[in-house]
């Protein structure tokens, strides 16, 4: 958290020989390398958790989110993309998808990111984030009508996030 990545290396490597099964501490040390720019250690500290924990939907999540969280936004869409194909409806998984899509790619990419959030709310319907950017998908789309039904969909979900639903209401 300070920035002292080298400290930080030293003290998570230390706990790792100590507790090879230590995932926090391998997983912690993986960002302490992409805070480094160093993806390939990271890889490797990923692909040997993957071999430990076997490859599940949820670690892909993790891992896509550290890759995503550092800017390594193309290694980050391969691990979502990971986890869609071992389960589809695993939660927020088409959510970040589509987010990395519109980081990475910003308005090029709006069409797919749009399709990922609409699979996210179509397994989850009450997912505040997919509803959030769709509503912010349309409004740059300039779908009114579109964005007001997705955001005031967000602000029912999440009401204490967004600014009052009568803000977003239609007139008449």
């Amino acid at each position: 958290m300070l920035g002292e990545f080298d400290k930080a290396m030293d003290q998570l490597q230390t706990a790792v020989k100590m507790n090879a099964r230590d995932y926090d501490a391998q997983y912690t040390l993986g960002l302490a390398h992409l805070k480094r720019r160093d993806v390939a250690q990271a890889r490797r500290i990923y692909d040997q958790m993957l071999g430990q924990l076997g490859s599940k939907p949820q670690l892909h999540v993790l891992i896509g989110r550290a890759f995503r969280e550092t800017g390594f936004l193309s290694e980050a869409i391969d691990e979502f993309a990971k986890a869609v194909e071992l389960d589809p409806r695993f939660p927020r998984v088409h959510f970040y998808l589509g987010l990395t899509y519109l980081l990475r790619d910003g308005a090029d990419r709006l069409g797919d990111a749009e399709k990922q959030f609409k699979i996210e709310l179509a397994e989850h319907p009450d997912e505040f984030f997919a509803s959030y950017y769709l509503g912010i998908t349309a409004t740059v789309q300039r779908n009114w009508t579109a964005a007001v039904d997705y955001l005031q969909k967000a602000a029912k979900v999440q009401p204490e996030t967004l600014i009052p639903i009568s803000f977003w209401a239609r007139p008449g």
